[in-house]
């Protein structure tokens, strides 16, 4: 199953690659987040899709491979797999998973594997479809989006300005009326019921996002160092 999967991988590779909003490490983020000039009014967040290797939808997943498969003018110089053909192959790796518990065998579909590497593909692609996705909806229904969006898994940074940062702070509303974050996260919920999302917001003008510590400096710019969990 693992030699499917690296096939697999090598011919979706160059799709990860072009998408819009992921983040290759942690040396990557940094350098942006040095280069960021923010304005006022504007807050750091972070966002984080709650078990995202087992909620990824397989087949809405797959639909959206298959879309980007046959939208890729290249596809045919690195691999003679029609987009149907590797859909089939992709689904026929993570269609279902057996595992073994408490001396039982066990099955579960729609679920796939989490140690496959196929998984951490899949679910890069759901994740920058669900960007996608939420950003649109919440141009649809006039909800403040986000900037900077820097997506790593299963975890978002972004930041949001809202003239109600600068008139009653960051904590300014105790409900989902007119809170930027909130709605944006709304938004996100809304692309699959099967993924849901949390939502973490800056705390003395600091958050964390991977190894890194980000901190928004009175000028606008940001600062950086390594950041470690309390465990």
């Amino acid at each position: 199953q693992e030699k499917h999967a690296s096939l697999l991988n090598n011919i979706l590779k160059p799709l990860i690659q072009k998408l819009k909003y992921t983040c290759k490490n942690s040396f990557k983020f940094v350098k942006k987040a040095q280069k960021m000039k923010l304005k006022q009014g504007t807050k750091l967040f972070s966002y984080d899709a709650e078990a995202l290797f087992p909620s990824v939808p397989i087949p809405e997943c797959l639909h959206v491979i298959k879309q980007r498969l046959q939208e890729d003018p290249d596809l045919n110089k690195r691999t003679m797999l029609s987009p149907d053909d590797i859909a089939d192959l992709i689904n026929l790796c993570v269609k279902s998973t057996d595992f073994v518990f408490d001396q039982r065998h066990h099955t579960t579909e729609n679920l796939g594997p989490i140690g496959l590497s196929l998984m951490v593909t899949m679910a890069q692609m759901w994740m920058d479809h669900t960007i996608n996705t939420a950003v649109a909806l919440a141009k649809e229904k006039n909800v403040t989006t986000p900037e900077n969006i820097e997506v790593y898994m299963d975890d978002i940074f972004c930041t949001i300005t809202s003239r109600q940062y600068i008139r009653s702070g960051l904590r300014g509303t105790n409900n989902n009326n007119g809170n930027p974050v909130l709605d944006f996260k709304e938004c996100l919920n809304s692309v699959h019921p099967r993924v849901k999302f949390m939502h973490e917001e800056e705390e003395d003008n600091k958050i964390a996002f991977l190894d890194v510590l980000i901190e928004r400096k009175p000028d606008g710019t940001l600062s950086t160092q390594l950041y470690r969990k309390p465990t």
